[in-house]
């Protein structure tokens, strides 16, 4: 099927070879493909329930993304007036490789029996994750009862309310008051011609990139190796350790006060193999 030229005329009037459509129409089927493309948002009441003297419920949220479905969920809390919600945005990628990176923050552990920690990368981590609590949208006093929340009435009904994310259940293992970028670590080289950038995401993954982020493979480990906070460097590879010694945050701090840099002379199975 041919698609018609169409051209404007002063009078709001569009010409086409398969005839006139007036603007009024054209706008609704913008419009039409707009709410198309942007997809529209649907809720469903999970529980209701009450605690220290607090009615709270929880919803489903599924936004149509396009032939794509976006889920998340969130907590509405009588006398709190933001809601609390719980996505791919408010928590953590993984289980983290540390709850002591939550250290000079108000947190609370939930779980850290049911999953622990894996030096090499699965894809169950991505279940085990921590919900963070803004402090941009919730006051201390907020974390605070949410906290308790979490602590006792969340036990006894999380069997009751799926945290299903598309790609992931969840299964929250602490609260933070907080972000994760505030907890991710990245670490800079401007000695090079080029820029060259190591992150060291909450959930322990290692990411390299160049330039304008595209990520690359190299020869770190995967994760950061627990316990003891060590970054193996594969011998031989793109990077020794002195080369490492040239990246630091933004606040100037060397990666090496930060992990341990050690050097792998036998390729280890959790080494970057893309």
């Amino acid at each position: 099927m041919l698609i018609p030229w169409y051209f404007p005329e002063p009078n709001g009037i569009l010409f086409s070879k398969g005839g006139r459509i007036r603007k009024e129409r054209m706008k609704k089927i913008v419009v039409l493909i707009i709410v198309i493309l942007c997809g529209c948002t649907s809720k469903e009441e999970l529980y209701n329930g009450n605690f220290e003297e607090k009615s709270y419920t929880f919803q489903q949220i599924t936004k149509n993304q396009g032939f794509n479905k976006a889920y998340s969920q969130q907590l509405k809390v009588d006398g709190i007036s933001k809601t609390l919600s719980i996505s791919d945005k408010t928590t953590s990628p993984g289980y983290p490789y540390s709850f002591d990176i939550y250290k000079n923050v108000p947190h609370v552990i939930l779980d850290s029996v049911t999953y622990l920690y894996n030096n090499k990368y699965e894809d169950a981590a991505t279940n085990f994750a921590v919900l963070y609590i803004h402090p941009d949208r919730f006051s201390k006093e907020d974390f605070d009862f949410l906290s308790l929340f979490f602590r006792t009435e969340w036990p006894l009904i999380k069997n009751k309310i799926p945290l299903f994310q598309g790609y992931r259940s969840l299964q929250l293992v602490a609260l933070v008051y907080g972000t994760d970028s505030q907890f991710e670590l990245q670490y800079i080289n401007k000695e090079t011609p080029i820029t060259k950038t190591i992150t060291v995401q909450t959930d322990g993954r290692i990411l390299y990139s160049e330039a304008f982020g595209t990520l690359q493979s190299t020869n770190l480990s995967d994760k950061i190796q627990m316990p003891g906070a060590v970054i193996y460097v594969q011998e031989g590879g793109q990077y020794s350790i002195d080369d490492l010694r040239g990246f630091r945050s933004k606040r100037d701090r060397p990666l090496e006060l930060d992990f341990d840099l050690l050097t792998q002379s036998v390729e280890p199975s959790n080494l970057m193999s893309k």
